[in-house]
């Protein structure tokens, strides 16, 4: 299985990120990226740009996309992408999740339901 993420580089050097809500089995109720499953028919980049729609409603370019990460773990591998948020976080519909929020790297490290993962990504940044 391979997913594709995306880092949201806000203001002050802080990141966006999701709260999972409880409909998935995967990390609920956990702070992590946005992002999902690569479809058979998808490059990474493009799984990302669709993931980013349907979590979000935004119509994120692949331009604006820059890989930082590719992770491969047994059976999984991770594809993970950086861009600046562009938006006014106000005009977001967050569609996938519980809430969303800006955290700088000080407020994550201090996070306890943080998926474990994204927590090495993070220190790696």
């Amino acid at each position: 299985m391979a997913s594709a993420s995306v880092i949201f580089e806000g203001k002050n050097n802080t990141v966006l990120l999701q709260l999972r809500d409880n409909k998935t089995n995967n990390y609920p109720e956990m702070w992590g990226l946005f992002g999902g499953t690569i479809e058979n028919n998808e490059t990474p980049i493009q799984a990302a740009v669709r993931e980013m729609k349907e979590e979000l409603g935004i119509d994120l370019q692949e331009k604006n996309l820059k890989l930082f990460l590719n992770i491969k773990n047994g059976n999984e591998e991770y594809y993970i992408f950086r861009s600046k948020f562009i938006w006014n976080i106000k005009d977001i519909e967050l569609k996938e999740g519980k809430d969303m929020k800006f955290f700088s790297k000080k407020e994550f490290l201090k996070l306890n339901n943080i998926i474990p993962p994204v927590k090495k990504f993070w220190k790696i940044c």
